[in-house]
């Protein structure tokens, strides 16, 4: 692999001397675990030690560039962050898209390992072998579009950064980065991990350029890519529209309201934060990932009403609408802008913050809290309620230090009985609820993700009941599932098993976030198999095979099962919200159930833990346990781990 797509570096920072040192990657580890996704995992399995506060100075953060971040294969953006959270003291991932990642690569990057704590407030300066701590005693405090602009304007435009805001200084768990300003890095407390290490933010920049073991076979699958892209009837609208082209469909499955109990009425959802409003009210430009032909990012700016010509910059206006316009009801289309622009810049989870201040409402009007628990204040889903409510919960103060840590922790201390009342899996928010979409992999992996996220593993290809069964079947066989492994997957279109597809699709993300890949639609049902293997062969000169390649999937995913097996979950924490399995009240007084999105049949507590079951069996873990196998662990090469967790 001498001329390859890795650098085959990884740079150690040491925050507390200011050392740095640069190790390179052995051969048989990037054969092993490719990159991206699974060598974070990797780097995190030997320096993540267990049992640690996520915030001490003990903690590490891993961030790794995907294999083919810094070329032009389309969507190959993604960076992993790595950490334990404080959260729920899971080790996660994370993954986030914009430039950094091809910047890591352009300074000589694979991946990047940040230990211990500043003595004081600093900013991590990368550009090439120049790796520098700054002094960022002056943007403490400020919020991460200003940090962003200065260190822009400092240094140099051409550039990525990932910066926190007040909430990650404050250490909140629901806090997360921003990486340029735009796209979201690390639901569960990233930036409250980077706020315990005195780290403000990171940029990087470089000049290196990026190598490909045969450019000629590489360029001539990018320009197949480009040919699929054009023929795709839907790309002019992607790129004008982004992710609210799916408006229609989100409307027409309907938004849950009032702690997850209702179904918002759909004609003024569409009124207040809709496609019209978004085109005539909302939209600014849209921003494009490198590599991306697509542009799911954007700036927005609103044209009128109490925030006129307030900016935003975010993922998408899909992101918050619905957390701010329905679950807060925070009022009309700017108003939901000023409150998605607050949190953004503070560096908050957009989901805890929606969950929150409905639940604290739900509380409050039934009488379960009081004036004398929110300092007088009354509680309602409005715009004042939550901009006062985000400000308490940043500063730590009366009822926002607890709402701060998570709708947990504050269901915890104020809820009736949190475990049937509230939508969380290992003390994460869930942000999508079945009984309205139906379950699939996508809500499944809430429960068996070890991190308690989906991880984008839903169907990495559209289908619905409607659809023709070999669509599906196709689908399948697009992503490396065997005829056999078919056969306890599905045997008609009346009988799919969502726990064992899990197990395929989760590999098959594990893959797309180890190559970094973006699995997000509109690259839903883009790559195949065969496409991936292309790819990685002619990028880095890696010659694994269709079946090699399912099996770094698999195997990254084992080793991150492993990670929190070492910090002691099991099958105990694979839990479903006990509030899947009441209805939810649809507009027209029709009570909605949780069911198979394929199939529709209504599902029990059984058929759930049934599905468990499959899940298990399938990945060759004990289903007593759910944990993975010693066998496993040998048969996917990861023998110092069968050791850790059996001798």
């Amino acid at each position: 692999m001498e001329k390859s797509s890795y650098t085959k570096r990884v740079l150690y920072v040491n925050l507390r001397s200011g050392q740095t040192k640069k190790e390179l990657l052995a051969d048989h580890l990037l054969e092993t675990f490719v990159g991206g996704f699974g060598m974070n995992l990797r780097l995190a399995y030997e320096h993540i030690v267990p049992g640690i506060d996520p915030l001490s100075s003990e903690n590490v953060i891993i961030l790794g560039a995907g294999v083919l971040a810094g070329t032009i294969a389309p969507g190959s953006s993604r960076l992993v962050a790595t950490t334990k959270f404080p959260q729920n003291n899971c080790i996660g991932c994370c993954n986030g898209s914009m430039s950094f990642a091809a910047w890591m690569k352009y300074a000589g990057y694979d991946h990047i390992v940040i230990e211990d704590k500043a003595k004081k407030p600093v900013y991590l300066y990368i550009d090439d072998d120049d790796v520098r701590l700054l002094d960022a005693t002056d943007l403490w405090g400020r919020d991460i579009y200003q940090v962003s602009d200065i260190l822009w304007h400092r240094h140099s435009h051409r550039s990525g950064v990932i910066a926190i805001g007040k909430a990650g200084e404050n250490l909140l768990p629901i806090s997360l980065a921003l990486v340029d300003k735009l796209a979201s890095l690390g639901k569960g407390g990233l930036a409250a991990v980077m706020g315990s290490k005195n780290l403000k933010a990171i940029m990087i920049k470089g000049s290196k350029g990026v190598n490909l073991a045969n450019g000629t076979r590489f360029m001539k699958l990018i320009s197949e890519f480009h040919r699929r892209i054009r023929n795709d009837p839907l790309h002019d609208k992607w790129v004008d529209q982004g992710l609210m082209m799916l408006w229609p469909d989100i409307l027409r499955i309907g938004s849950p309201c009032r702690n997850w109990e209702e179904v918002y009425p759909r004609d003024i959802e569409d009124k207040i934060i809709g496609l019209e409003t978004y085109l005539k009210k909302v939209k600014k430009t849209r921003i494009a990932c490198p590599s991306c032909p697509y542009a799911d990012k954007e700036i927005m700016q609103a044209r009128e009403g109490k925030f006129k010509h307030l900016t935003l910059y975010a993922s998408s206006w899909t992101m918050g609408n619905v957390n701010f316009g329905i679950q807060c009801m925070a009022g009309d289309y700017d108003q939901v802008m000023k409150i998605f622009e607050m949190v953004q810049r503070f560096g908050l989870s957009r989901h805890a913050v929606g969950h929150i201040v409905d639940y604290a409402a739900h509380l409050y009007e039934k009488g379960i809290i009081n004036k004398q628990d929110t300092d007088g204040m009354e509680l309602r889903r409005d715009f004042k309620t939550t901009e006062i409510l985000i400000n308490l919960m940043v500063s730590r103060e009366g009822i926002g230090e607890v709402m701060g840590k998570g709708l947990k922790a504050f269901a915890t201390k104020f809820g009736p009985d949190s475990s049937r009342e509230i939508m969380v899996s290992k003390g994460l928010e869930i942000t999508l609820d079945p009984r309205i979409r139906g379950l699939s992999p996508t809500e499944f992996e809430f429960i068996v993700d070890p991190k308690g996220d989906h991880s984008e593993c839903g169907l990495p290809f559209k289908y619905a009941s409607s659809d023709p069964f070999d669509k599906f079947i196709k689908g399948c066989e697009r992503i490396g599932i065997s005829v056999e492994e078919m056969k306890k997957i599905s045997k008609s279109q009346d009988d799919i098993n969502i726990g064992r597809l899990t197990r395929y699709t989760e590999d098959w993300v594990s893959i797309l976030n180890c190559l970094g890949l973006c699995s997000r639609t509109p690259y839903v049902g883009f790559y195949s198999l065969d496409d991936l293997v292309v790819l990685l062969s002619s990028a880095t000169g890696l010659d694994l095979n269709g079946k090699e390649l399912l099996k770094v999937g698999e195997r990254a995913w084992n080793v991150y099962k492993a990670l929190n097996v070492r910090e002691g979950f099991t099958r105990h924490d694979d839990t479903y919200p006990k509030k899947w399995l009441g209805p939810v009240i649809e507009t027209d007084g029709r009570e909605k159930w949780l069911h198979n999105r394929y199939t529709k049949k209504i599902l029990r507590s059984q058929d759930l833990d049934n599905m468990l079951d499959d899940y298990y069996d399938e990945r060759g873990w004990d289903k007593e346990k759910g944990i993975p196998m010693e066998t496993k662990l040998r048969e996917l090469s990861l023998e110092d781990i069968a050791h850790d967790l059996y001798h």
